[in-house]
């Protein structure tokens, strides 16, 4: 029994570290898309995310940690448990372009990433849609390749 107390406490100051890193605001870039999902790219993640009452599917391609001691996976598994995972909150005009992109078109979202006991929320700076790729012309002999 004293055993099992010593261990309890032995991890109960990682537990706390690292609902302190993630509670505090996290600087992510996320690439993805709104809409259904697709076979196309492989996926990091699926989220459902919401501004006020509206709920939005978001698909994840890429997530990258730009600030803070977590990594991207942490994200992940803490937001797993959450439908929808957080809010998007932030300048009206990311907002105004988050919300506007067509279904299925890739986006890059800066912003800081907020996850607590009492909020999720992903507050956005910018938003920029991917660029699409063009393929380049095969030379004789060649593969064709994509930029």
């Amino acid at each position: 029994m004293l055993a099992l107390l010593l261990l309890a406490q032995a991890g109960a100051p990682l537990a706390e570290a690292q609902r302190r890193v993630l509670g505090q605001p996290i600087l992510v870039r996320i690439t993805g898309y709104l809409g259904a999902k697709r076979d196309q790219p492989i996926l990091v993640t699926s989220w459902k995310v919401n501004r006020g009452r509206d709920i939005y599917d978001w698909h994840v391609v890429k997530l990258d940690v730009l600030s803070g001691n977590t990594a991207y996976f942490n994200i992940v598994t803490q937001l797993d448990f959450y439908s929808p995972a957080f809010s998007i909150a932030g300048d009206d005009t990311a907002i105004a372009t988050f919300l506007a992109t067509p279904p299925g078109e890739m986006v890059v979202v800066i912003g800081y990433l907020r996850i607590d006991a009492a909020r999720r929320v992903l507050t956005l700076d910018t938003v920029e849609p991917v660029p699409a790729t063009t393929p380049t012309p095969a030379r004789d002999g060649e593969p064709r390749a994509a930029n």
